[in-house]
């Protein structure tokens, strides 16, 4: 099997630096120009790369939801009770630091009556009418729910780590609310648009970033029971018995590994560290796609030497899809060697 790939472009990186004509700047509050913005990002990489289409991203489906409305780092925090803000035209939300009491007092709200939902469907429902579904990019088929990890960390800070060893009980409100909290959101997506598409490099995926700093026994223990709550789902989600994702993030994966034969429905991991055992996660679940990401400033500061033994060394291991995103920095000459290796340069 050909090892996939996916060459990806930073928004803000081109913004400043990949527009066609310098200083040029495309209105980005509204569909006519986000499709415009598209047409010269084909433009722009038909130039650069050929015919070579890095991970689809021409064509209509530029017509893109603005980077505000994230849904899972801003709008499900956000429907928590996280403080949104804004800073230097990004949009996060704030860890809510809730103190023991009000932990136990926060319930999910109804997304569809609660902001700031409320604007972020609003404004994926008018992108919808504009271009159709299926051209939309970033609506239901690739919304960011997160997980119950990441989401019970906005709600509790760095204290939640604390909560799993001093508090269980605390530990478990919030990642129990947090998990309502996504079946909701989740729940109006399936209402409205039907079931959510799972594609090659995004679908129904739940991340859980800062495993890193917890134990393989105490992600058994507290977090696993709550990602398995949202696979078992999975069909009704997406119309497939077995779609289900993990995002890893950029840890390694091998401590995890027994535990992640627990998942139930497990289609995808996407991530790993390189210093992953990729050979090892492949022969032990055989069934599941593993999907890899180069970071890219490693990218920037290697030698092509050493870029080259990452590439073959992923190629090597069997992963389905190795991805990574283009800065100025990283000289053309690599992503045309790295295309090479994987047969379409």
């Amino acid at each position: 099997m050909q090892t996939a790939f996916t060459v990806t472009f930073s928004p803000a990186w081109w913004e400043r630096n990949y527009y066609t004509e310098p200083g040029r700047r495309t209105d980005m509050g509204n569909v006519s120009g986000r499709r415009a913005d598209g047409a010269r990002r084909d433009e722009f990489l038909r130039r650069r790369y050929g015919d070579i289409d890095l991970a689809g991203l021409r064509g209509v489906r530029h017509a893109y939801r603005k980077i505000p409305t994230d849904f899972g780092t801003v709008v499900l925090p956000g429907l928590l009770g996280c403080r949104v803000t804004e800073a230097d035209g990004m949009w996060w939300a704030e860890d809510a630091g809730y103190s023991d009491d009000a932990l136990r007092a926060l319930e999910a709200p109804d997304p569809e009556t609660t902001p700031p939902f409320t604007v972020a469907l609003k404004e994926l429902e008018a992108l919808e009418a504009a271009v159709g579904r299926d051209n939309v990019v970033n609506a239901y088929d690739t919304v960011n729910i997160q997980g119950p990890l990441n989401i019970a960390m906005k709600l509790r800070g760095e204290q939640f780590l604390v909560d799993m060893l001093e508090a269980p009980d605390l530990a478990h409100r919030a990642l129990e609310v947090s998990t309502a909290m996504i079946e909701k959101v989740v729940d109006v997506f399936r209402r409205r648009f039907g079931p959510l598409k799972v594609r090659h490099d995004y679908g129904y995926c739940i991340a859980h970033c800062p495993l890193v700093m917890i134990s393989p026994t105490l992600y058994e223990t507290f977090i696993l029971p709550y990602e398995n709550r949202l696979a078992d789902r999975t069909e009704y989600v997406t119309g497939l018995p077995d779609a289900f994702e993990l995002h890893h993030c950029t840890s390694v994966i091998d401590p995890y590994l027994p535990a992640y034969k627990k998942v139930m429905h497990l289609s995808k991991i996407d991530g790993g560290d390189l210093a992953t055992d990729f050979r090892k996660v492949k022969r032990e679940l055989p069934d599941v796609r593993v999907d890899v990401g180069i970071d890219s400033f490693r990218i920037r500061f290697q030698s092509m030497d050493a870029f080259l033994h990452d590439v073959a060394y992923l190629v090597d291991s069997g992963v389905d899809r190795i991805s990574w995103e283009v800065i100025p920095e990283i000289p053309d000459e690599k992503v045309r060697v790295f295309l090479r290796i994987l047969g379409v340069g």
